[in-house]
């Protein structure tokens, strides 16, 4: 660490926890520095304990490898640990473009004498002053020099192995397993089939370690002792002790000794750094320079003649400061050493010239020979103090280095790196040197190491065999699938983890789990509720398999009921419109496991849900896939709970719903998720996503001609909106019928082909007389043209496109309607091919002056938007009704561009009812909607101005939209606007 201190004092032998001032005393750089390296001691080392060597969080694993298609080398995004050090990569970047590594070698260069190679990272500390960086100084101080920093550099790099040796036969097999693993995985990201998805992974994982097993057979694995790794990583074995010559005691402790001991009339903290060493790194051949102001006196390089910037060749550098005072600065006949960020990044000495002149008025140097320099690169001269024009060479006997002033220097055998480096402070006034006795290695600059992963070499450029990062999860949430064990009695196959484990011997004959009740798959497993008696408690523990159900199976009147299996790999799937019902249980727990419902069919007047919870005290589901069918009617959800008002209340536990990191598979015109009736809602993490299950309805035997609701639905993309009136507007078309003249908002395609004036000719309007009637006319004829669309030549083109535009859509993701919802909370949700993503709404129960629900809180969503001609009721990302305490943030919500429906008015947040006194939306991205936020509360308050009372203290309300993209809209003054981007 090259700055300007007065000494450095930190040492982990003396056990120091921390330091306290003291009132009314002096306080040093050094006191601070040493404050902080006791505190970051102490977190790197209880991170290096809990996490090991190296590592990566469960959550965000970062600097996972990947090759491009060209063969190039990504390193992804995210944290990785190393020996307690955080090093982050905030994106995923190119191996040739990382930010702290100039100019990498090639990957096929490095691998040209290597049939594999290690992938690593190298991390390590780097000390920067504000010529590196110049925002460090404040300008509100002028720009005065204040402290520097200390920053943690990460550079990936590619070790060859020669020393692997695979003959051509080996190569072919680890090909082959390549190959196998590539082929998997290729399939996984095509299917949409959960159980063919889980089947998928269960076999890839397997073909992944059977890979890693070649692999290992072969010499190659994450662990093996290489030894250009152990080359690589060995530290530097040299050692230096610094003395000084013999010095009596002083009899005052006013008076600088003499004849011996340090002699210098100043304090100084001096630094001894290796410049360059022979092959093998011995003393014999080294050189070191060193500086008594610890080599912080530097001139930054700001242009080569008129070159400011590129690279330019020279004796004659413009430099940003040529002397801070008479004494810290740079004059003639002083050494200095030519550095740049490339060269420090690179860990490599710079080149050393003398100074010949130095002009202080013009900020310019002159050296004694010519420099090459990168003035990009921030390229810097820095002084260092010994008398002789190049660096020093170490003892290579026992005969000690005069430095300067009494101190001697010994340097013992062993192997040294460029960059290694020690300090120590000179006191005047007691004529000695702090540095601890005896011979002591290198201070710096340590390097630290961790492997991520093996390259070999492919005939068509590098291929990625093995991934060598340890991924650890939080404490809080580890698992029996982050716990490895020793396989080596049981000798189970393809089994690593203790989750592993279990699973195969809970699927022995005969169970071996330690649930209440075991169920397999057979045609009578559903007999396995009859078995809890009624008001009973129960655990029951589904192996692996498909659950097949004629009929719905009805459990009603439990106690706590929890119900899992091992993933996907338990499947229940249902030839009718509800898999599995429950009614009037104290509570229902399902975990682990997907669960189908064939057919979409209402149940008496009611959405049939694959799952259907009714009257249970409170609902839980985590990690489940849940799938409804399609149909062309709304009849079906993945998920139906409903609650009376007598069985909601947070005080007593009732109605308490929670669905967490689950996928909902939606059939056309279906619903994810609804629950009617709750106390608390908790929605996190889950993906809700449209499975086109449509047989192209407007078509077929149950379509536009037997389905009236599907051709009120296509209606609505033609016309809607009908008024009285002749005026116009966008996308409003005027058209008189009979004794009325309407306006509509219709698809301007439609105007062009003049497709209203061929409707009256063709469908006799002289009978309507007023709205109702011009809206019977237009149901009418417009019905009788979707049947037979022949009737309007110029339709017909138009009626293809629209069924060709008619794509797969779910109704709504997320719907909640509730009389007395407390609180209703949405995070890190996905919903993919909406009509309606999330919505909240009030279910009217008598005059009620306060908003149906309490808390409303939708937070980091992303929502598409999907209208299709036979899915186009009311359509939005986000609606929210009538609440007491609203806030929507950070979510992306977006419409899908549909040409099919691209004329019809959509919101991307719609917030509507009765507000209470907070609701806040902000920070979100909204994309082709009409309006991005729409606002309009129906609270009838005076304008908050000077005019007009506003409302009492305490009583007005925080309305706020702000920071959003996309158009806002809002219907009260008491909105406050603010922030946001069209």
């Amino acid at each position: 660490m090259k700055g300007d201190f007065s000494r450095i004092t930190f040492d982990r032998k003396r056990h120091y926890s921390g330091v306290r001032w003291q009132q009314g005393r002096p306080t040093t750089d050094a006191d601070e520095n040493e404050a902080q390296e006791i505190a970051a001691y102490r977190i790197e080392t209880e991170a290096a304990d809990v996490i090991g060597p190296s590592g990566a969080p469960q959550e965000k694993p970062g600097f996972a490898l990947s090759l491009t298609s060209k063969g190039q080398l990504t390193i992804g995004a995210g944290r990785y640990y190393v020996d307690g050090i955080l090093c982050e990569n905030e994106a995923p970047v190119s191996y040739s473009a990382q930010p702290d590594l100039p100019d990498p070698p090639g990957l096929k260069g490095l691998l040209d004498n290597a049939q594999a190679g290690l992938v690593y990272l190298e991390v390590f500390r780097r000390h920067l002053t504000f010529q590196n960086h110049d925002a460090m100084r404040d300008s509100a101080l002028s720009g005065v020099d204040t402290t520097t920093r200390l920053q943690t550099v990460w550079q990936v790099k590619v070790l060859p192995l020669p020393s692997v040796k695979l003959s051509d036969s080996q190569l072919a097999i680890l090909a082959e397993h390549s190959g196998a693993v590539a082929e998997v995985e290729a399939k996984l990201g095509k299917t949409t089939s959960p159980s063919e998805r889980a089947a998928l992974l269960t076999l890839l994982r397997r073909l992944r370690r059977r890979h890693q097993r070649a692999a290992a057979q072969l010499g190659l694995d994450c662990h093996a002792p290489f030894p250009e790794w152990e080359e690589l990583t060995k530290l530097s074995t040299g050692a230096l002790t610094v003395t000084t010559i013999a010095v009596a005691d002083p009899t005052d402790p006013c008076d600088v000794p003499l004849g011996g001991g340090y002699t210098r009339g100043e304090n100084q903290l001096y630094i001894v750094e290796v410049h360059s060493v022979p092959e093998g790194g011995g003393r014999s051949g080294a050189t070191f320079k060193w500086s008594r102001d610890n080599g912080s006196v530097v001139a930054r390089i700001t242009a080569v003649g008129s070159a400011e910037s590129g690279t330019a060749s020279g004796t004659v550098f413009d430099v940003d400061s040529v002397q801070r005072d008479d004494y810290l600065g740079i004059h003639v006949g002083d050494l200095v050493e030519h550095v740049d960020d490339g060269v420090e990044l690179k860990g490599l000495p710079g080149q050393l010239r003398r100074v010949t002149a130095a002009d202080v008025n013009l900020g310019r140097i002159t050296l004694d020979g010519a420099l090459t320099v990168n003035l990009d690169r921030r390229p810097r001269l820095r002084k260092w103090d010994q008398e002789s024009g190049a660096a020093l060479p170490m003892n290579t006997g026992d005969v000690p280095v005069r430095l300067e002033s009494g101190v001697e220097l010994q340097f013992a055998d062993g192997t040294y790196r460029p960059g290694d480096y020690w300090q120590f402070a000179a006191r005047a006034v007691t004529g000695t040197v702090d540095f601890p006795d005896g011979p002591q290695p290198p201070f710096g600059v340590r390097r630290h190491y961790a492997r991520l992963g093996l390259l070999v070499a492919g005939r068509e450029g590098p291929q990625l065999l093995l991934d060598c990062r340890a991924i650890f999860p939080p404490l809080t949430r580890i698992t029996a699938d982050d716990v490895r064990f020793d396989n080596s009695a049981c000798n189970l196959p393809d089994t690593e983890t203790v989750q592993d484990a279990i699973e195969q011997l809970c699927a022995r004959e005969g169970g071996g789990g330690t649930c209440a009740l075991t169920v397999r798959p057979g045609a009578s497993w559903a007999e396995v509720f009859q078995r809890v008696p009624a008001g009973a408690d129960a655990e029951i523990c589904f192996a692996a398999g498909a659950y097949e159900l004629d009929e719905m199976v009805m459990v009603e009147g439990k106690g706590h009921l929890r119900l899992h299996g091992i993933g996907p790999g338990t499947r229940i799937v249902a030839r009718a419109e509800c898999a599995l019902a429950f009614r009037g249980c104290a509570s229902v727990s399902i975990a682990h496991m997907e669960v189908e419902a064939l057919h979409a069919e209402m149940r008496d007047n009611q959405v049939a849900g694959a799952v259907t919870c009714e009257s249970c005290g409170s609902v839980t589901l985590e990690s489940v896939t849940l799938r409804c069918a399609a149909a062309t009617l709304t009849a079906a959800a993945c998920l139906h709970v409903m609650n009376g008002t007598k069985r909601v209340s947070m005080r007593d536990g009732l109605g308490l719903v929670e669905l967490r990191n689950a996928q909902l598979l939606v059939g056309h015109n279906q619903i994810g998720a609804r629950v009617t009736g709750c106390a608390r809602l908790h929605v996190d993490n889950v993906v809700v996503r449209c499975v086109d299950g449509r047989t192209d309805l407007m078509r077929a035997p149950s379509g536009l001609a037997e389905n009236r609701e599907l051709r009120a639905e296509l209606r609505r993309v033609l016309y809607s909106d009908v008024q009285l009136g002749d005026a116009t507007g966008s996308n409003r078309f005027a058209l008189p019928l009979g004794r009325v003249v309407v306006t509509m908002r219709v698809d301007p395609r439609l105007i062009e082909i003049k497709f209203f004036e061929q409707l009256r000719e063709r469908f006799p309007h002289q009978r309507v007389t007023d709205l109702p009637g011009a809206e019977a006319y237009l149901a009418e004829s417009v019905d009788a043209l979707l049947l037979k669309p022949d009737t309007i030549s110029t339709f017909v083109p138009y009626f293809e496109r629209l069924i060709k535009g008619d794509t797969a859509a779910l109704f709504q993701g997320i719907a909640v309607t509730s009389a007395v919802a407390e609180e209703m909370r949405v995070r890190g949700c996905t919903i993919v091919d909406a009509l309606q993503g999330i919505s909240v709404a009030q279910v009217a129960e008598g005059e009620r002056e306060r908003p149906g629900v309490g808390t409303v809180h939708i937070d980091g969503v992303t929502i598409t938007s999907r209208i299709a001609p036979s899915v186009n009721r009311s359509g939005f990302g986000v609606f929210v009704g009538s609440c007491e305490s609203l806030l929507v943030e950070g979510s992306r919500v977006e419409r899908e561009a549909n040409e099919a429906t691209q004329n019809m008015d959509v919101n991307g947040i719609h917030v509507e009812g009765q507000l209470g006194r907070r609701a806040i939306v902000r920070h979100n991205h909204t994309e082709r909607y009409r309006a991005g936020v729409f606002i309009g509360p129906r609270n009838k308050l005076p304008p908050p101005n000077a005019e007009r009372r506003a409302l009492p203290p305490g009583q007005a309300p925080l309305w706020l939209v702000a920071d959003n993209t996309g158009r806002v809209e809002v219907t009260s003054p008491w909105v406050r606007v603010e922030g946001n981007v069209e």
